[in-house]
């Protein structure tokens, strides 16, 4: 649930509540908008974390985070 919100870029269902995932699943069926949406905000979220570029980009800051942390004193 942190990784992921809830309607935004994905729905999130009870684990092993096949209703609950078939709730979901018939909501999307039946909202062309919140499909399109959802979708569009998945891609985008894949583009941005998971792509050479996004991946780059992110342990940058990392690398970045950790050189203005400095060197833990002894």
């Amino acid at each position: 649930p942190d990784v992921l919100a809830n309607g935004e870029a994905g729905l999130l269902v009870t684990d092993g509540d096949f209703g609950d995932m078939a709730r979901a699943i018939a909501g999307l069926l039946h909202s062309p908008e919140t499909r399109k949406r959802i979708t569009d905000a998945a891609a985008e979220r894949v583009n941005s974390y998971f792509s050479q570029t996004g991946a780059t980009q992110m342990l940058m800051r990392m690398y970045q985070s950790l050189i203005e942390q400095g060197l833990p004193k002894k």
